[in-house]
């Protein structure tokens, strides 16, 4: 059944899906291969479950299914029991992220989203020909973003609860978050948009000075633990705020997921499942279960209980309020203001058809902080199934919805035989409504216009604004370049504040830095500042693109060549999601001091250029005093700024901590002496992380032993420690299971391990491995999970490509592996089906050395794949006419050399490469770098289309017998 499920899902290009431990699920994927249900499609639960998740997702930005669903846990508690699997939590995220990147201001919703992206249904896990389904993904796209959090990026789930204490009286409690789900959630975005000065190492994150968590900084990002927390004591009214603490002191706070205070409504609540005697609050409308009675939390002044059957039980007061809880089973309704709205409350499982209201608004062209604003009378459409709409301002009576709603804040409730079935809150303003922000003639100078408000006021921190009998003028300027968007505060009449983002216009398109403002023109960053760059389109109706253009040294192997790609993205795009793409770029051209250009098209005209460098500075060593200290990019000495250091790893001890140094003066740090035996490698750390050059200092060295590769780490010159290394691999991937080779592969694991929070390009012994392909094969059949992981993206960040790996290598490894796990008295077939199995998941480029490895085992060759030499020699015609014509390779070998920008190359050259890869792989050849940089290249371009023409091609090759080599 297993691999009839897995042959299946790769049949139709579906994925096996796995779980955190890497385990394969085959009945969960094909669970999320059927979709969302009908059912669960038209049910209020699950249109509201998606209303709110989709509303955290943008507070705190949920960028990720992975994430989204790791989010979804704080609202699980909405959906109705049957459906709180955690497959109905990840086919929501898909959907989620699946929407996300068509979330835009467009008329028409999905027939508009039909003519501009023809292909955009398809990746919903849903029927779109479902009149419900359509309903929903409407719904959901049009639904305005949320405005981020001060500080989106630690968030915490919010649980509130009762508890009953000593004395027997209910206490309103707040459960502590799942120490577990928070770093899933900070798996989201790293934590901080740090503006001051110093880039803080620790960060505590405390409610009402109880830490419920701890972030890290290892300097590429933030390691979150939570903390052992008991349930706090905390009105339901409040809102769960959070503090976020720096050396002692509070430097932002941030409202928590689920977080929000309760209204002054009846509250629901249901027996915790996994704590005894404690309630969860569920909700404020009307609820039905069938396996747990109903508790209810009412002031009794406020209304009264109709019990239709079954029993109402009181269970004592809540400490702190006016309200009384109440045990429900059977069926039993709550009435508020007379006969005008109900809750019911059933426990024995019948439900009314599901109905909510919907709202259809015009929407105003910024950001607002509230759950649904309507720009004008909102249109209401006809209920179906009957049923009435109420309306009431804040704390005045429920009355029936007759006419037009008013300006400002109301709230929505549908009823139905005297039921709340759905109950909202929207913000009506007024029809002429308008905030803009505009440039004008000056540099850096800006106007904001608020125009028919009528009597609600507005204010910007700090600027005095110019009234008018239409509305509000401001007038902005920067010093440099502006803000990203500008906040407005406005006062509604009954006294509501809101908080209005307009975006500041970036007319030819730009950049937003860390600290939310505009990058100036050929402003420098490092991949260190990644995370946190959004590239942004200008104002037009085209779709903007990021072009990217790396000019590769002339010192370099390319020689000046140009390489480049354009990226087409709608509303915001986050370059953190390019760093894998832009790691590749600046490894093909082999030179870590290119620089990466970095422009915003519209409408094929380029904006402002930033540059994107590998650091911003380096590292200048000195002998007396032995010092190092900092230099930037034109030779300038460095004054380091608070919270700066320098830290110092052992290269002949991977496994050993990096340590750091110990200051010298105001502008230096001592190197390492004789009490640290070297050579080290000096990284930055801190605020520093990522933004220094490493360098290698041989200091005072001692024996090595008999390790070789330890012994060649500590050379001092460079080519010599070259040299060793790559003798040293050599031998070892010429024996790899010899007794000797054990601690051989024990520093290469652990320097592979020291690599994760510093490039691999800065360890010789790395870089020197990527030159012997057969000690790579060998090194993958033997890794775990993890490390399979990083070896899998080398080639990200060196100047080789695994598609080049010769198939000998493969063969080989295999059989050095089989006869080992044979002299061990094991099968060696399940064993290293297995680990095929999971380098295929890893590194889909290596299919074809996966084919080879099978042959030599005698394992079944992969789905698609022929079944031996012979089904490859009577399939050689179809593969040869799917692999494409075979350039000739001098031909493409002299068009590659003559070539410089790489930006459109030539189809000969584009189309030729996977020929070229393949016959290198199967001759056992080695490429010179320029032409193996070109290789990869294109396969960076279009990775899917190269591996299926490489495939094809390969086998053919070894079909057919063919091949010459490349000169």
């Amino acid at each position: 059944m297993r691999a009839l499920t897995e042959k299946g899902l790769r049949f139709w290009s579906r994925p096996l899906r796995t779980g955190t431990d890497g385990d394969r699920r085959f009945l969960h994927s094909l669970v999320l291969e059927a979709g969302i249900p009908d059912a669960l499609l038209t049910r209020t639960e699950f249109q509201d479950f998606l209303r709110r998740l989709l509303r955290d997702a943008d507070r705190y930005g949920a960028t990720t299914a992975e994430a989204i669903a790791a989010l979804a846990e704080a609202h699980r508690h909405r959906l109705p029991a049957a459906w709180r699997q955690p497959e109905t939590i990840a086919l929501a995220a898909e959907l989620l992220d699946a929407l996300e990147p068509f979330r835009i201001v467009m008329r028409g919703g999905p027939a508009a989203l039909d003519a501009r992206y023809p292909e955009w249904r398809a990746a919903l896990p849903l029927d779109m020909s479902d009149d419900a389904a359509g309903r929903l993904v409407t719904a959901l796209l049009t639904q305005a973003r949320a405005t981020a959090a001060p500080l989106r990026e630690l968030p915490a789930l919010c649980h509130r609860v009762l508890r009953r204490n000593r004395d027997g009286l209910w206490t309103q409690r707040l459960a502590p978050p799942d120490r577990g789900l928070l770093p899933r959630l900070m798996a989201m975005r790293p934590p901080f948009s740090w503006s001051g000065d110093r880039q803080p190492v620790r960060v505590r994150m405390a409610v009402e000075g109880t830490e419920i968590a701890v972030a890290d900084s290892d300097g590429a990002g933030w390691a979150v633990r939570g903390l052992p927390v008991p349930t706090l004591a905390w009105p339901f009214e409040r809102e769960v705020v959070a503090g976020f603490l720096v050396e002692g002191n509070e430097v932002e706070r941030c409202l928590l997921p689920g977080g929000d205070a309760l209204d002054d409504v009846p509250w629901v609540f249901q027996a915790d499942e996994e704590t005894s005697g404690q309630l969860r609050f569920v909700g404020s409308g009307s609820r039905a279960t069938t396996d747990v009675p109903l508790f209810i939390a009412v002031k009794s002044e406020q209304g009264q209980f109709d019990i239709r059957s079954g029993s109402v039980e009181p269970r004592g007061d809540i400490v702190g309020t006016e309200r009384h809880l109440y045990e429900v089973t059977g069926d039993v309704r709550w009435r508020v203001d007379g006969e005008a709205a109900a809750l019911r409350l059933r426990t024995d499982g019948t439900r009314t058809p599901p109905q909510s209201i919907h709202v259809e608004l015009h929407r105003p062209g910024w950001e607002v902080v509230a759950p649904l604003v309507s720009v004008g009378p909102p249109e209401l459409p006809a209920l179906r199934g009957g049923g009435r709409l109420l309306w009431r301002r804040r704390g005045e009576a429920w009355s029936e919805l007759r006419s037009a709603l008013p300006t400002g804040v109301c709230d929505l409730a549908l009823v139905k035989e005297g039921e709340v079935l759905d109950q909202r809150r929207i913000i009506v303003l007024p029809e002429g409504a308008a905030l803009q922000c505009r440039r004008v003639a000056a540099p850096n100078r800006y106007a904001v216009e608020l125009n028919g408000l009528g009597a609600i006021a507005a204010a910007i921190p700090g600027v005095t604004p110019e009234t008018s009998p239409a509305g509000f003028l401001f007038h902005l300027s920067f010093d440099g370049p502006p803000p990203a968007v500008v906040e407005v505060t406005t006062r509604h009449p009954d006294g509501l504040e809101l908080r209005h983002r307009v975006r500041v216009p970036m007319p030819d398109g730009g950049f937003i830095d860390p600290a939310g403002k505009s990058f100036g023109a050929h402003a420098t960053v490092t991949f260190a500042d990644l995370d946190q760059v959004v590239a942004r389109g200008g104002a037009d109706d085209d779709a903007p693109k990021l072009q990217v253009r790396l000019t590769a040294p002339r010192t370099s192997a390319l020689g000046g060549v140009v390489l480049g790609r354009v990226v087409g993205f709608v509303e915001d795009l986050p370059l953190r999601r390019l760093r894998p793409d832009l790691r590749r770029m600046h490894a093909t051209a082999d030179a870590r001091d290119g620089e990466i250009a970095l422009c915003v098209l519209r409408s094929g005209l380029p904006g402002p250029t930033i540059k994107l460098a590998a650091f911003d500075c380096d590292l200048a060593l000195a002998d007396e005093p032995p010092a190092v200290s900092l230099r930037d990019r034109a030779g300038r000495t460095v004054m380091p700024q608070p919270g700066a250091a320098l830290a110092a790893r052992r290269l002949a001890q991977p496994e050993d901590p990096p340590r750091q140094l110990a200051r010298y003066d105001e502008s230096r740090w001592l190197l390492p002496g004789d009490e640290w035996p070297g050579p080290w490698l000096l990284i930055g750390a801190d605020a520093l992380s990522g933004r220094v050059r490493p360098r290698v200092w041989s200091g005072s060295a001692r024996s090595a032993g008999n390790n070789i590769l330890a012994c060649a780490a500590m050379i001092p010159e460079q080519h010599e420690r070259d040299a060793a290394f790559h003798d040293a691999l050599v031998a070892l991937a010429a024996a790899p299971y010899a007794d000797e080779a054990a601690p051989l592969w024990d520093f290469l694991d652990a320097t592979l391990d020291a690599a994760t929070d510093v490039s691999v390009a800065c360890f010789d012994g790395l870089s020197r491995a990527s030159e012997v392909p057969e000690l790579l094969v060998h090194w993958l059949l033997r890794a775990d999970e993890r490390r399979l992981t990083h070896l899998a993206a080398l080639e990200d960040e060196l100047p080789f490509t695994w598609v080049l790996v010769p198939l000998t290598a493969w063969r080989e490894a295999a059989r050095s592996a089989k006869t080992y796990y044979e002299r061990l008295g094991l099968n060696p077939g399940p064993i290293l089906a297995d680990q095929l199995d999971r380098i295929h998941a890893l590194c889909p480029p290596a299919l074809g050395g996966d084919w080879a490895a099978r042959e030599v085992l005698g394992l079944p060759q992969r789905a698609n794949m022929p079944a031996d030499r012979n089904q490859a020699r009577a399939m050689a015609p179809a593969l040869v006419k799917l692999a494409g014509p075979a350039p000739d390779e001098q031909t493409w070998a002299d068009e590659v050399l003559r070539t410089r920008d790489w930006n459109n190359l030539p189809s000969l050259i584009r189309d030729g490469a996977p020929h070229i890869a393949a016959r290198c792989a199967v001759n056992n050849q080695i490429l010179p770098s320029r032409l193996t940089a070109a290789v990869r290249f294109c396969r960076h371009e279009s990775p899917d289309e190269f591996d299926s023409r490489y495939l094809m091609a390969t086998f053919a090759r070894m079909a057919l017998g063919m091949g010459e080599a490349v000169r």
